[in-house]
C-alpha cells in the first residue's frame, strides 16, 4: 500500500516539475513586458518634462542639468540596489560624464563642421 502511495506521489512531483517551468516562464514574460511598458511611459514623461527645460535654459546650463539628473538617477539606483541587496553598484559620476559626453557629441560635431564650412566659404 505504501509503495503505491509513494509511486503516485512521485508521478505527481514529476507532473509538477513539468508544469512549474511553464508557470515560471509566463510570470517572467509578464514581468518583462510590464517593465518595458513602465519604462516606456516613464521615458515619455521625462521627455515631456525635459524638452521645455532644454528650450528655455542656455547651453552650458542644459548640459549641467542633464548631467545632474543622470547623476541623481544613478545614485538613487545604487541606493535601491543596496537596499534590495542586489550587489550591483556603478560609478555615478562616470555614468553622468559619459551620458553628457554622448549627448554633446552631435552638437560639437555640427558646430565644428559649421565653423569649418564658414572658413572655407570666406577663402
Amino acid at each position: 500500500m505504501a509503495a503505491k502511495k509513494r509511486a503516485k506521489r512521485i508521478k505527481q512531483i514529476q507532473k509538477d516539475k513539468i508544469k512549474y517551468p511553464l508557470y515560471k516562464e509566463s510570470i517572467n514574460r509578464l514581468l518583462y513586458w510590464t517593465t518595458i511598458l513602465v519604462l516606456a511611459v516613464c521615458n515619455f514623461l521625462i521627455s515631456v518634462l525635459i524638452v521645455p527645460l532644454l528650450l528655455v535654459v542656455n547651453r552650458p546650463a542644459v548640459y549641467i542639468t542633464i548631467g545632474a539628473l543622470i547623476f541623481i538617477l544613478v545614485t538613487l539606483t545604487n541606493r535601491i540596489s543596496s537596499i534590495l541587496k542586489m550587489g550591483l553598484e556603478v560609478n555615478s559620476l562616470l555614468i553622468a560624464v559619459i551620458y553628457v559626453g554622448a549627448f554633446m557629441l552631435p552638437y560639437l560635431y555640427y558646430s565644428n563642421k559649421l565653423r569649418h564650412d564658414k572658413k572655407a566659404t570666406f577663402k
